[in-house]
């Protein structure tokens, strides 16, 4: 029973750790928007644009980890209050100053670089400020953030508020900083001036946060990629992961009352078992959820739930170990093994994020997929040292946790609403039979939705194919939930942009590949890998049968072939594999990026085979589609069974994407 008496000292602290909730919350969610709108732009912009190589663009990202180690050099020269300002403050006014600038991306990408070097300083003092009640504060605030980060990203379909340009977006980030900046004023006011003293022991388990967001980033907080797994709208993904947060975060916070008030080294009342067994009892079933790298429906809405509750505890009591009991003097400079220990978290995540995404231009001895489980292992671990440490109680006023359940529980149910809010006023996309042929047919390759510059325009590739008025899109290059393309579910969104129910079907990893978008009804599809399976990004063919109506129909093919200049030998088996899919079916059209010019081999194994090219045809050529920029090359292609007859074929001029698209009418012959 809890006897303790409120007093003013009390509601002081209570209101204090009410203001480091609503701060860490906060400075999450713009650290998460952060993280994911930083990876797109250093890739988009120094690799395709400014041709980097892969490492190259991996040792500039580097340095925003690397920079967190000047934590304790830049705590001790500004002082508490002041480092809360310029590392805290100093995300928010970054975050706000990319939000806001809508010219070269190049600036974004210094700006988005800027704030996730201040996010990473920020944290080893954070963490190390204050007593037990201070670490439970900011523990909460930050499950909070995460779930707040949810909430937002489902509300605005996974395509991020940082690629917006509308002023209701503007306004709600500079309400969102602002609020930020209110909340520093009241916490620096009333910080104390010393940090935690901490042993190597209770310093290593802070490098849980790497292995901890590299799971949150692909797995967890991935809506786009739960929505492709279980075929879910994104909006309803989010609040099944809100669920999951909220659950989470409730066990948290009876977990931390529990053992306050005990003072057993236990993992709960009702599973008498240490802290360290507990762990790794926790990190084996994250291991072995995370070994199923693709699971579908029902299957992955309940590994989410699995995986998301033991990271959440691994984290909890793997960061546990670093906050004070109370009993010993605190220093007035941050401790460098906390330094240290939270570098080299950061050091794996840099590592997994580059090995994971570096395996498209470098091959590894190794599948991609076994980095979820190794981040889970490495949470393990911390969690394992962390929880060697016996369970202390700290103060014995706990306000910041007692009575948090009814107030964050209203919060959460705010938070739910913004998703379900998004679905009610959102109508289901349908198709609509039309009057058979003619059809229009469009061909683009989206760029993964960056235009050349390096900016995240989907609203830009919306308006080109919108300007054509086509009947039929076929898409290569989207992606769903890639973390380098900034998390964002590409035909979901454009299919409720643009009011075309799609299907998709990947190529090199389940999360990327091709896709149909059409007015009328897809009656069914089938998808191919093409050869060969040694590529680093492999490569598939996706047809889609589409009624058109009055008993007439299409065969659409989408495809897009090995890209390297030296690669016609394998685009010559692709082409072959396409003519012996195709088989001279009737009203066929193949269209895609062939990555190759006409009069290469691998283009005439499809003319020999009977089909023809549509520019040659209408007598549109020579029809050059790439660089967007300065088009010189002709790679993108509609091609046609002889029984159908294309006119009004077009380039449009669009720099939405690096390629232009292709579109053509097509009729009966």
């Amino acid at each position: 029973m809890d006897n303790r008496v409120e007093t003013p000292a009390s509601r002081r602290n209570g209101r204090s750790g009410l203001r480091w909730v609503a701060l860490c919350a906060l400075t999450v969610l713009f650290g998460m928007q952060t993280l994911r709108t930083l990876l797109p732009l250093l890739v988009f912009i120094f690799r395709d644009r400014f041709g980097w190589h892969a490492v190259a663009v991996g040792s500039l990202a580097l340095t925003a980890f690397v920079a967190s180690g000047l934590a304790p050099l830049l705590r001790r020269y500004l002082g508490p209050a002041r480092f809360l300002w310029v590392t805290l403050g100093g995300v928010g006014l970054c975050r706000l100053a990319f939000q806001l600038w809508t010219g070269d991306p190049l600036v974004d990408a210094f700006l988005a670089l800027a704030a996730a070097i201040l996010l990473f300083q920020s944290l080893p003092v954070v963490l190390a400020w204050g007593d037990s009640a201070s670490f439970r504060s900011w523990l909460v605030g930050g499950l909070m953030g995460l779930a707040l980060d949810t909430a937002l990203h489902g509300l605005y379909g996974t395509f991020d508020m940082s690629w917006r340009s509308d002023h209701l977006t503007h306004l709600v980030v500079a309400g969102m900083v602002l609020a930020q900046w209110g909340l520093l004023v009241g916490v620096s006011r009333c910080a104390e001036p010393g940090l935690n003293d901490v042993s190597w022991q209770r310093a290593w388990p802070l490098m849980a946060v790497g292995p901890f967001l590299f799971l949150e980033l692909q797995v967890v907080g991935n809506l786009a990629r739960s929505s492709a797994a279980t075929g879910w709208r994104p909006e309803v993904v989010a609040v099944w992961v809100l669920l999951c947060r909220g659950l989470a975060l409730w066990a948290v916070i009876g977990w931390l009352r529990w053992v306050t008030a005990e003072r057993r080294p236990v993992f709960s009342p009702w599973l008498p078992v240490s802290l360290p067994w507990a762990a790794s009892l926790l990190a084996l079933l994250l291991m072995t959820s995370l070994l199923k790298f693709w699971p579908q429906g029902w299957t992955a809405a309940g590994l989410l739930l699995v995986i998301h509750g033991t990271a959440v505890l691994l984290l909890v009591i793997a960061l546990r170990s670093a906050t004070d009991d109370g009993s010993r003097d605190r220093p007035e400079s941050l401790p460098v093994r906390l330094a240290i220990s939270h570098l080299a978290g950061l050091m794996m995540l840099a590592l997994l994020i580059f090995l994971y995404y570096g395996s498209i231009d470098i091959r590894l001895p190794f599948a991609k997929e076994a980095l979820l489980p190794a981040a889970a292992m490495i949470l393990g671990l911390a969690a394992w040292i962390g929880g060697r440490r016996p369970v202390t109680g700290g103060s014995a006023a706990s306000p910041t946790v007692s009575g948090l359940e009814l107030k964050l529980g209203l919060v959460m149910a705010v938070l739910i609403v913004l998703p379900l809010a998004k679905l009610a006023v959102t109508p289901t996309v349908t198709a609509e039979l039309g009057d058979g042929f003619p059809v229009r047919l469009m061909t683009y390759n989206l760029h993964c939705g960056v235009d050349p510059l390096g900016h995240l325009g989907l609203d830009a590739l919306a308006v080109a194919i919108e300007a054509e008025r086509p009947d039929v899109v076929v898409l290569q290059e989207v992606s769903r939930g890639w973390l380098v393309n900034g998390s964002v579910d590409m035909p979901t969104w454009l299919s409720q942009r643009l009011g075309m129910p799609f299907v998709f079907a990947p190529t090199a990893d389940p999360l990327w590949g091709n896709a149909v978008l059409s007015r009328r009804p897809i009656e069914n599809t089938e998808a191919i890998d093409l050869p060969t399976e040694e590529l680093l990004i492999r490569r598939g063919l996706l047809a889609a049968h589409i009624n058109l109506g009055e008993g007439e129909s299409l065969n659409a093919i989408v495809t897009h072939f090995h890209d390297p200049e030296d690669g016609g030998a394998i685009r010559e088996l692709e082409s072959q594999a396409v003519v012996d899919f195709w088989r001279g079916r009737h009203r066929t059209a193949l269209a895609g990026d062939l990555n190759a010019q006409p009069g290469a081999e691998e283009i005439e194994v499809l003319r020999r085979a009977g089909l023809q090219d549509v520019f040659e045809v209408a007598g549109a050529v020579p029809g050059e589609t790439h660089p967007a920029t300065e088009p010189r090359q002709r790679i993108d292609y509609i091609w046609t069974s002889p029984d159908l007859r294309p006119t009004d074929v077009k380039v449009p001029w669009t720099h939405a994407s690096d390629h232009l698209p292709v579109v053509a009418t097509l009729d009966i012959e």
